[in-house]
């Protein structure tokens, strides 16, 4: 059975399924993204202001995707780690 020969409800179901997990797999990659360079960024600090200030946004961003994960909780609504890995 082809595609093509499935209900139109499973296929806009699949359409939203794999749109929902490839948001999901990028925000998890931009947040261990930010994290890494926030730490790199720690490792070998400078004493100015604007240094600070950016890692410090780093930072903000990676707990401001964390905390949009948390809220959305895409793992609660189906979407496991061993999907993912299927895609």
């Amino acid at each position: 059975m082809e595609h093509n020969d499935y209900p139109a409800l499973y296929k806009a179901a699949d359409s939203a399924s794999i749109s929902a997990q490839s948001a999901y797999l990028w925000l998890i990659k931009g947040h261990v993204f930010l994290l890494v360079v926030g730490a790199g960024l720690v490792i070998h600090p400078f004493p100015t202001k604007e240094y600070s200030l950016f890692n410090a946004f780093i930072f903000l961003c990676a707990l401001g995707i964390s905390v949009f994960l948390a809220v959305k909780k895409y793992e609660k609504h189906g979407i496991a780690p061993v999907q993912l890995q299927s895609l």
